[in-house]
């Protein structure tokens, strides 16, 4: 089995913005949507393992429930 280890822990302070930056929107997509589609035009959709911060837990299912089925596994650690 394949793993990928997705990190999106960061608290993007630096960015200014209310959400970390992977959880804003670039060109009208959320930016860690970008890294999911690739990881899964990659083929890599056995494993995936997301690195997060628990503070954004609810913002991340909700962006992780229309991948779900895409992914054999998904884990949020």
């Amino acid at each position: 089995m394949i793993s990928t280890i997705l990190l999106s822990g960061g608290i993007g302070s630096r960015s200014g913005k209310e959400l970390p930056k992977q959880y804003c929107k670039l060109n009208g997509k959320i930016i860690i949507t970008f890294c999911l589609d690739s990881i899964l035009e990659a083929g890599l959709n056995e494993e995936l393992i997301v690195v997060f911060n628990k503070k954004h837990k609810e913002i991340l299912n909700t962006i992780l429930n229309a991948y779900r089925g895409r992914f054999q596994k998904i884990f949020l650690v």
